[in-house]
């Protein structure tokens, strides 16, 4: 429990500051976006591209699922991946510890109109097993989707946050659209819990 500090009288120069600081901090205001999703099965819609027995490692290509996706499995972890060049982003590094997969539908929000929609951010549910029986956990992962700078930008622990699903659309809209993946780091956004530190990123 956090510990409350009898109040105080602030300096003037300390208000001021204060004030300043809480308007530097304050978050962006998210930007309206419209979304659709993609469904795909990895035997019908996407080819072998690479597979390696020892270790049990594969690679993907689904070239026709609206943005074309690149899914790798190794080791019972999984990367996901967009676009045609979507094996050479960072995205294609990042996983869990834990084994792993995914489920096969992505939430992708975009700008503009949805006849010319201009993908900003994707969001997929990957779903982590311990592998020693103990119960599952589920991790909301949102993406950023500009080509040369796909990677994670948020993970949303969908066990620990009732509404984790409004959590992760809220990180995409307001994250995803200036996020540097050669600078920025992916956040946990919302509350986590045993997930917390289980990232490979």
């Amino acid at each position: 429990m956090r510990r409350l500090l009898p109040a105080r009288a602030m300096p003037l120069t300390a208000a001021l500051f204060a004030i300043a600081l809480i308007v530097v901090l304050a978050p962006q205001t998210a930007r309206a976006a419209g979304f659709y999703y993609i469904k795909y099965d990895m035997e019908s819609d996407c080819t072998i591209t690479e597979e390696i027995e020892e270790g049990g490692s594969v690679r993907l290509y689904c070239p026709e699922t609206v943005i074309p996706l690149h899914i790798a499995e190794g080791d019972l972890r999984m990367f996901v991946s967009f676009w045609p060049t979507g094996q050479t982003e960072k995205a294609m590094k990042q996983t869990f510890g834990p084994f792993n997969y995914v489920h096969p539908v992505i939430e992708i929000r975009h700008d503009g109109p949805a006849n010319a929609p201009e993908p900003y951010a994707a969001i997929q549910r990957w779903i982590l097993s311990p592998g020693d029986g103990a119960a599952e956990s589920q991790v909301l992962v949102v993406t950023a989707l500009e080509p040369g700078n796909v990677c994670r930008v948020a993970r949303i622990d969908a066990l620990a946050n009732p509404s984790a699903n409004q959590l992760a659309r809220d990180a995409a809209d307001r994250m995803a659209r200036n996020f540097d993946c050669r600078r920025d780091r992916a956040v946990w956004y919302g509350k986590a819990g045993s997930v917390l530190g289980t990232e490979v990123d």
